[in-house]
C-alpha cells in the first residue's frame, strides 16, 4: 500500500474554499488502484490541512498524477486556496488495502480522528490497528497512521505528533 501524505498551508479567509474544492475530489474513486482518502484540519494548527491518500500501488499513484490529478485540481480550482504544499510518499508494511480500520468509516454523530507519529525505524512496533510505513524520501524513519473515533479517547501510539479531525466531506472512498 501506498500513501500519499499532503498538507496544505491555508489562510483564515480561504478555509471554507478549500474545503469546498477538496470535496471536489470524487472523480478520483474511478483510479484504477485507489483505496480511499481521509482529510481535515490539523488540531492546534487550524491553517494547515492534512490529506491521507492511499493507493494500492505506487504504479497506481504515478499513473493517477499523469493522467487525472491537473485536470480534477484545475475543474474543483483548489489551486489557488492554499499558500504553500507539502507532499511525502510513504510505502506500506501491509498488503494493498489491508488494515484500514472501522474508524475509518464515520459513525452518525461520533467524530472522528487520525493520529500520525515519526519514530525511528526499530524503537516500537505497532498495534495491529496502526498502518505502518516507510517515507520514500524521509529520515530514517516509520510513519504510524491510526484511525480512531471520540469513542476511543486516544490513539495507541502517545503521543501522537500530529492529530487530524477528519471532515467527513472529503472522505472519498473507491468507486467498486
Amino acid at each position: 500500500m501506498v500513501l500519499k501524505l499532503i498538507c496544505c498551508h491555508v489562510e483564515p479567509d480561504k478555509r471554507q474554499a478549500f474545503s469546498t474544492a477538496q470535496s471536489g475530489w470524487l472523480d478520483t474513486r474511478q483510479s484504477p488502484g485507489f483505496i480511499g482518502q481521509w482529510g481535515g484540519w490539523e488540531i492546534g494548527q487550524s491553517h494547515l490541512a492534512r490529506i491521507l491518500s492511499f493507493w494500492n500501488t505506487q504504479a497506481d499513484l504515478d499513473r493517477f498524477m499523469i493522467r487525472d490529478h491537473d485536470r480534477i485540481q484545475n475543474a474543483n480550482g483548489q489551486h489557488g486556496t492554499y499558500s504553500s504544499i507539502h507532499v511525502q510518499i510513504a510505502h506500506g508494511q501491509d498488503k494493498p488495502s489491508a488494515g484500514l480500520p472501522e474508524a475509518t468509516r464515520f459513525q452518525p454523530g461520533q467524530q472522528s480522528y487520525c493520529s500520525l507519529s515519526w519514530i525511528p525505524r526499530q524503537q516500537v512496533i505497532p498495534p495491529d490497528n496502526v498502518l505502518h510505513f516507510t517515507l520514500a524520501d524521509g529520515p530514517d524513519s516509520n510513519l504510524y497512521v491510526q484511525f480512531y473515533s471520540a469513542a476511543d479517547n486516544f490513539p495507541a501510539i502517545d503521543p501522537p505528533r500530529i492529530t487530524i479531525q477528519l471532515d467527513k466531506s472529503w472522505t472519498i472512498l473507491a468507486h467498486l
